[in-house]
């Protein structure tokens, strides 16, 4: 009988001292998911590129939340896109602007000897964005590398292609789209006009 009383009292006691009502959201999350939409530049009916949202987020000792939000423009499998060397190793997408000069392609022998300067790579283009904390979010802005000419190696119908895309960005909207260019880019340098 005096287990049966304890356990009534301290049940009573766990009531008494219990929150009312349904649990405060103390997390709200800014960076909405953005549906990946894919885009065919190459008119072949396969996709090439994909569109997508990109978060990184942390939680703070408070009740709030930091961080920045992307919108990207990603490689499919089969598709790569124009690199250069990096000054500290490795290599980085490169987007060209009005009087750059797209190199030709290196056929030449490529090893850990004669490592080209250009060459295609699986990647991502950041196109837009904005940061978050708590709940408050900024005004989306155009990433630095949105503004240039990319240049794409492609597989379609078993042979390689290359062609050009440009980036056009609604900051307000926070939508990206993109604007095919030129087919057979990459056999000679071409100058951007």
């Amino acid at each position: 009988m005096r287990a049966f009383l304890s356990l009534a009292f301290t049940i009573a006691l766990l009531a008494a001292f219990a929150q009312p009502g349904p649990r405060p959201i103390t997390h709200r999350a800014t960076c909405d998911p953005i549906p990946p939409d894919s885009v065919d530049i190459t008119g072949d009916g396969i996709a090439d590129l994909v569109i997508c949202g990109q978060a990184g987020v942390t939680t703070l000792d408070k009740s709030t939340s930091v961080g920045m939000c992307h919108l990207v423009v990603r490689t499919l499998p089969g598709t790569q896109l124009l690199s250069s060397l990096h000054p500290m190793g490795g290599r980085v997408i490169r987007g060209f602007t009005r009087g750059d000069t797209i190199p030709a392609l290196d056929t030449g022998i490529q090893d850990d000897l004669r490592i080209p300067r250009h060459a295609f790579i699986a990647g991502e283009v950041q196109a837009l964005s904005w940061s978050q904390g708590g709940n408050t979010v900024s005004e989306a802005h155009r990433a630095s590398m949105a503004d240039g000419l990319f240049v794409f190696a492609a597989t379609e119908a078993g042979r390689v292609v290359h062609g050009t895309f440009r980036l056009k960005t609604d900051p307000k909207k926070r939508t990206v789209r993109i604007r095919p260019g030129n087919r057979n880019v990459g056999l000679k340098p071409v100058i951007m006009r």
